[in-house]
């Protein structure tokens, strides 16, 4: 999202690199060359052969684990043979984001093809460190999509030029995909960085991905390649401040693989990347056939000829999942950091509630004390009686502290030492960022795309659709469990008196360009001791829980909460942006 993204460091790593440049000379490449993938490849496609319908024949493993999301990576990068190619929407400056990219750059000496593909939004800014990084080999090669001005640092002028470029920066590359000599394919909502891969000293990412071996590749492979050669996808080499630095000569002293890692926490991590019965337990004894597996992805430049906030062309990932939401017969299970349903996405529910009226729709999101951006929060908060009063949807906020913390973040207690030691008063906390739609019991949908109007109609997004009853039941069941009373507060109209009219007042306010009344009729709840957890449906739900009001976790007044409030008044005019 472009409100939460602007500040934030893409491919910053550069930074930290540069700052090592005086390091010992780099070591010999690390390279594995038989890894457990290796002969699971050979044993079930053991040549190109005919291609049938890339959708079966496939193998499918989730990645619900940060740390595994990240062991996976680097262990693909190192028993690469032949190329890598990377696209994401955010390459941030810390530990992680330097160990992939050193690891990158071993791959890259010993003749393995990398490339890089990041959406210029939150680029780094400083033309001499993109300079260095573009410089590290010449088989790395890095591409940034739309940037502003044709320039690694745009300054003012060229910014609000953008701006009022239909089609420009409101128009972003959201996608992420991992891709490895064409036979593994990971795609799912983790950027590259700590808060990806739990790492971070503030908040990590409650995230997925899926992992793919098979014909389904092909699709993810296509898509990259689409998006490398489109024409708003430009070179490093090629913009204009950067080439300045190159041309005046950059230092390419490479660090050892001690300088990077150097922190103890990456120690045993560093070892189970190269061992291959680590490699074998973690990831092939989970690995599946499943029935069928589709990689959907919209195509570059995305609605480029259309209105600048242009809410009115869908994709093909908007129309593929409109499809799956018309295809489903009793439910849908969404996980979703951000739930943002504007005037159009609310007309389109209200459409699926009349093709479906029993349809049951439950979403796993943000609670206010785990949401990792105030104003994505505020519009999901002044909007959230439309999602549940209107359409009957059952909303459960994430706890930032749940109860199962120590299983989904195991080295929490090491981040809140570290957090401490740092003086950081607030722990460590997790924050959902998975983007995950289960339809029914057999179709699930993990990828990059939100429950929110940038994801239905301006971004570029893409993901797996994966049919399959065990894949599926698996991701229901791991997201049943982020929403049990546990791990989740339930969200429900409230037992205000006089609810018609607060009601009545609450919707006036809702379309007015101020949404000025001051009653939420949905509040957070919490499950009473010893009862058992009901619908909100329910007629007896009231007594089964009790009513924490509207930000369950944040008790006493605060910065956040006037900041969330002022917001909700005001901040009618940034949902198109969001």
């Amino acid at each position: 999202m472009i409100a939460q993204h602007c500040a934030v460091a893409v491919l910053a790593c550069s930074c930290a690199m540069a700052a090592l440049a005086d390091s010992p000379p780099a070591d010999v490449p690390a390279f594995l060359p038989e890894s457990p993938f290796h002969g699971f490849v050979a044993d079930h496609f053991p040549g190109p052969g005919t291609v049938g319908d890339p959708a079966e024949g496939n193998y499918v493993g989730i990645l619900d684990s940060g740390d595994e999301a990240l062991l996976l990576r680097i262990h693909l990068i190192r028993s690469a043979r032949r190329s890598i190619d990377i696209q994401t929407y955010i390459w941030t400056n810390d530990e992680c984001a330097r160990i992939v990219l050193y690891e990158l750059l071993q791959a890259a000496q010993r003749g393995v093809a990398v490339r890089i593909l990041v959406d210029h939004i939150g680029a780094h800014r400083d033309p001499e460190q993109l300079a260095f990084v573009s410089s590290l080999h010449p088989n790395i090669e890095i591409k940034l999509y739309r940037p502003i001005g044709g320039m690694g640092s745009p300054r003012l002028p060229h910014i609000l030029v953008d701006l009022l470029v239909p089609s420009g920066s409101n128009q972003r590359m959201h996608l992420k995909t991992f891709i490895v000599d064409g036979m593994l394919g990971i795609t799912g909502g983790r950027n590259i960085g700590n808060n990806y891969f739990n790492y971070s000293l503030g908040y990590n990412f409650k995230d997925r991905d899926a992992y793919v071996i098979g014909p389904a590749t092909s699709g993810m492979s296509a898509s990259f390649e689409a998006y490398w050669r489109a024409p708003q996808s430009f070179s490093t080499h090629d913009l204009r401040d950067v080439a300045k630095h190159i041309e005046r000569g950059v230092d390419r002293a490479i660090p050892s693989r001690d300088r990077i890692y150097f922190d103890d926490r990456f120690r045993d991590f560093d070892t189970k990347a190269s061992d291959s019965s680590v490699i074998q337990q973690t990831f092939m004894d989970t690995l599946a056939p499943a029935d069928r597996v589709t990689y959907i992805a919209d195509a570059p430049g995305r609605k480029n000829r259309r209105l600048y906030c242009n809410r009115w062309n869908n994709g093909v990932v908007t129309n593929a999942m409109m499809d799956l939401f018309f295809d489903a017969n009793s439910s849908v299970l969404i996980q979703s950091p951000y739930v943002i349903v504007n005037r159009r996405l609310a007309n389109f529910f209200q459409d699926l509630d009349d093709e479906n009226p029993d349809l049951r729709i439950r979403i796993s999101t943000n609670s206010y004390g785990a949401a990792d951006h105030l104003i994505t929060y505020a519009t999901n908060y002044r909007l959230r009686p439309r999602v549940v009063l209107n359409h009957g949807m059952e909303v459960f906020e994430y706890k930032p502290y749940p109860q199962d913390l120590f299983e989904s973040l195991p080295n929490a207690a090491d981040l809140a030492a570290r957090a401490k030691a740092e003086g950081i008063d607030r722990q460590p906390y997790l924050s959902i960022h998975a983007k995950t739609f289960v339809f029914d019991s057999d179709t699930v949908f993990v990828g990059t795309f939100n429950l929110d109007p940038r994801s239905f109609y301006l971004n570029s997004e893409g993901g797996l659709i994966i049919e399959d009853d065990g894949v599926a039941t698996a991701v229901r069941e791991s997201i049943l469990r982020d929403m049990s009373p546990d791990n989740s507060w339930t969200i429900a109209r409230n037992e205000l008196p006089l609810f018609p009219i607060n009601r009545t007042f609450e919707r006036l306010a809702a379309r007015a360009p101020i949404d000025f009344w001051p009653i939420r009729t949905t509040s957070g709840f919490e499950l009473r001791p010893g009862f058992e957890p009901i619908s909100s449906e329910d007629p007896d739900f009231y007594e089964h829980y009790r009513d924490l009001g509207n930000f369950p976790g944040g008790e006493g007044p605060s910065r956040a909460k006037f900041i969330v409030r002022f917001l909700k008044v005001f901040g009618k005019p940034t949902t198109p942006f969001l």
